[in-house]
């Protein structure tokens, strides 16, 4: 299938598939940070209490799923502070 793929999108050998892949894989990662950051920032449109923290709690729960580092410290941070957070919306 892979080889299928690379004639498909021009690629001369499996290996310049398999490059072209590690290439968009930080392309991926970059995009999943902004994607992530972006949707932190949602968290401050919240109607009530209760949807701040399960909002934050979902945002958290990505994060952490996420495996990225930096996502990780962020949610680490907000987790030692979640009731401080949670109290400052409407």
């Amino acid at each position: 299938m892979a080889m299928t793929v690379a004639q498909i999108t021009g690629r001369k050998s499996l290996r310049d598939f398999v490059s072209n892949l590690a290439v968009k894989g930080k392309n991926l990662y970059h995009l999943g940070m902004h994607i992530m950051k972006e949707q932190l920032r949602l968290f401050w449109e919240q109607e009530s209490k209760q949807e701040a923290k399960v909002f934050l709690y979902q945002w958290l729960y990505d994060a952490l799923m996420s495996g990225i580092r930096q996502l990780l410290s962020v949610a680490m941070t907000i987790i030692r502070n979640n009731e401080g957070i949670i109290a400052f919306p409407p």
